[in-house]
């Protein structure tokens, strides 16, 4: 363990700490989440306190170094990035326990991180539109680009990268769009309107997205529109609007999406949005080895993806989260550092709904 003070304020999509009112599920939930599998904080130290005369405190503004913007977990869940706003990036092996590297991402702070499939390159995304793709572990940048923004010019929220590194899918509430990189120079194959948020379906058929009014289909064979369906409850208003995909284990495939009134599972083929929590929620992720949705809104709602409650857990609150491409992780910033849980422990550790 190490000891520092540090301020976490993920930003890559706009979310502000999460505050939550002690009623509904949050009542009910009669266990507390397990002791994380480990802590990541910060490795340098700094103080805010300030003694002056008369015994007096002053707090000074944290500096970027100690600010965390953006941090991603690899699709094994065997590493972690923490990207600082000062530019910094942190590489973490949760196995070992050990830092792996460090390095600046030569774009400024990052938005958004992502490793890809092979855990070999790290993408991130920057204020401006800036892109760049790097070596992992060592940072060295391999290329890079800068994508036009819309009209208000809305940063680069969300990023879905192709298992096979052939395009990349984006949204910034304003503008979405597909640009294959198989190229040099980034050429656009998909127009995805006025995406808020994006998600690949487990088969890498589809791709999802959403914005405050409807749930969008996309095939990735040709990028036409494929299903559009109004949303049974708006986002929570001071939340951007976000979509995640899952599967049953009888292969039928799922999405889920937050509300103001609940989480929201809609099922193939009809698409039917159901409720399956009922209280105001702006995240969730799935757990493929889990077969499950992790929902947070004051409490760990672990949900199976045909909409069922499996459990629930309170906890201490979030800056964001984080799940692994293979579900096997979790992880949350915290005020002080970056919790990381075994999935399996959760499921293995909650009170099962009656």
């Amino acid at each position: 363990m190490y000891s520092v003070r540090m301020v976490l304020c993920f930003v890559a999509v706009g979310l502000m700490p999460f505050v939550t009112r002690a009623q509904g599920p949050l009542a009910r939930a009669s266990k507390s989440i397990p002791q994380p599998f480990e802590t990541i904080k910060n490795t340098k130290q700094f103080n805010a306190a300030r003694f002056g005369p008369g015994n007096s405190i002053s707090f000074v503004q944290i500096p970027p170094d100690f600010q965390l913007d953006a941090f991603a977990m690899s699709p094994s869940g065997r590493l972690l990035a923490m990207g600082w706003a000062s530019g910094r990036i942190e590489l973490w092996d949760l196995q070992t326990k050990e830092r792996v590297s460090e390095f600046k991402s030569g774009i400024g702070a990052p938005g958004v991180l992502q490793f890809n499939a092979t855990e070999d390159q790290l993408i991130i995304a920057a204020h401006g539109g800036k892109v760049a793709f790097l070596g992992v572990p060592s940072g060295k940048k391999l290329r890079g680009w800068t994508i036009p923004l819309g009209k208000y010019k809305y940063d680069i929220q969300e990023l879905v990268l192709d298992q096979q590194g052939r395009w990349i899918a984006y949204a910034d509430e304003e503008t979405g769009k597909v640009l294959d990189i198989v190229a040099e120079s980034p050429r656009q194959i998909g127009d995805l309107r006025d995406a808020y948020s994006v998600a690949l379906s487990l088969d890498g058929r589809d791709l999802w997205t959403v914005n405050r009014s409807e749930l969008t289909r996309y095939s990735t064979s040709n990028w036409q529109e494929t299903g559009r369906y109004p949303l049974q409850a708006p986002p929570v208003e001071t939340s951007p609007a976000l979509v995640r995909t899952g599967a049953t284990q009888d292969g039928n495939r799922s999405v889920a999406v937050p509300s103001s009134r609940g989480l929201v599972i809609y099922r193939e083929p009809d698409m039917q949005g159901k409720f399956v929590t009922d209280e105001p929620t702006s995240a969730v992720a799935f757990s493929r080895s889990g077969g499950t949705y992790i929902n947070l809104a004051g409490i760990v709602s672990l949900v199976d993806a045909a909409g069922k409650v499996l459990c629930s857990m309170s906890y201490k609150g979030r800056s964001d989260y984080a799940v692994s491409g293979d579900g096997q992780w979790l992880a949350l910033s915290q005020s002080d550092g970056v919790d990381v849980w075994r999935i399996d422990d959760l499921l293995h550790g909650c009170a099962v709904q009656p």
